[in-house]
């Protein structure tokens, strides 16, 4: 219990807790209590006398495979150093993971695990409110190869995009633990918290997560005046107040065509070496840019064969979800985040959704 609690405290550090151990290769100070997590759940599991065979296991085993014959197609191309950078990635996705084992296998009750998200949630959102009010220009670090994000909430993971998805990660998560009475005074909190958070943020992409989120939720459970929340969520977006300038502005072209380009770049990346890609977390050494889209990225990097891989998957996290609305509304708010920009490799949101397979499976009684 007390290694869960630090683990999810050292998730607010953010890009502050990161560690440079080599070019292009950063470590966490989540990265280390969650070895040590993993190591300790190994050492005493849930279930010792029966260490139940998860579910996406194969799924997961498919697409690491793929991964890693996609790096070794290719290491004629790079040298050690940049194959061991994309190598140490795919590590770093089977190290997250693990983390889906980790919930299955231990003895901490489902909600330790949502509230403690719920709570990761909120901090970044208070973090953040502060981070707004008292240091709202990140254009001092440019040279440090951050964006010049000015009078947005980017929180201390330094980016308002990545920061949003969690946010409406935690709006969802929120009225999921809603039926937990006795909390609902937090759970009111902190969902106006990450609400204003969210509106802060000023990400598009995120606004478009929460909202696709809401339909299916309204869709799926049939309770149409959800749609009423959502279109009131559109109208505030259009009276937020603005600095001067189009860095706000919901309709600013400028990213937009940048984006655009953006794909049109990595559709070509993928036609380039269609079958396996150029390698698992490669693009930098062949492109001068990376890409702001998820099913690009995988494309790009393993090809068609990844894509199924991945396709795999996300049909089985669908497939353990099916009857957990508020599940399967993170996943369509992933999936339309993700479209602009690469949220489904993004560690902080892995881990999140990792840890969401792993309570919903043990919810089903099968693990």
């Amino acid at each position: 219990m007390i290694l869960i609690f630090l683990f999810f405290i050292s998730l607010l550090s953010g890009q502050v807790g990161a560690f440079t151990v080599w070019p292009g290769v950063v470590v966490y100070l989540h990265d280390f209590i969650l070895a040590i997590l993993a190591l300790a759940t190994l050492c005493c599991p849930r279930k010792p006398q029966k260490f139940a065979k998860p579910r996406l296991l194969r799924a997961i085993v498919v697409f690491i495979a793929v991964a890693a014959f996609s790096l070794l197609l290719n290491c004629g191309k790079f040298t050690p150093w940049e194959l061991g950078a994309g190598g140490l990635y795919l590590v770093r996705w089977i190290f997250y993971a693990a983390l889906y084992v980790v919930v299955l296998h231990t003895y901490t009750y489902k909600d330790v695990w949502l509230f403690g998200l719920f709570g990761v949630g909120i901090g970044l959102g208070i973090l953040g409110l502060f981070q707004f009010f008292l240091y709202p220009d990140l254009r001092n670090l440019m040279y440090l190869g951050w964006d010049p994000h000015y009078y947005r909430l980017f929180s201390t993971l330094l980016d308002p995009n990545y920061t949003g998805i969690l946010l409406v990660f935690t709006l969802l998560l929120g009225m999921a633990l809603w039926k937990q009475k006795k909390f609902r005074w937090i759970i009111a909190s902190g969902e106006g918290i990450a609400f204003i958070s969210l509106l802060l943020t000023y990400s598009r992409s995120s606004y478009l997560a929460l909202i696709g989120a809401l339909v299916v939720i309204a869709a799926l459970k049939k309770q149409w005046r959800i749609l009423i929340g959502a279109a009131a969520f559109v109208g505030i977006i259009f009276v937020l107040p603005k600095t001067p300038g189009s860095t706000l502005s919901l309709f600013r072209t400028e990213s937009s065509f940048a984006r655009i380009g953006n794909w049109k770049h990595g559709v070509a990346l993928i036609r380039n070496v269609p079958l396996f890609g150029y390698g698992f977390n490669t693009l930098r050494y062949v492109s001068d840019f990376g890409l702001d889209s998820s099913i690009l990225f995988v494309g790009a990097t393993t090809g068609f064969f990844g894509l199924l891989a991945y396709g795999y998957l996300i049909f089985d996290m669908i497939r353990i979800g099916k009857k957990h609305v508020w599940y399967i509304a993170c996943l369509v708010a992933l999936g339309i985040h993700s479209l602009f920009v690469n949220s489904a490799f993004y560690p902080w949101v892995m881990i999140w959704m990792w840890i969401l397979t792993g309570v919903v499976e043990r919810s089903t009684g099968d693990t």
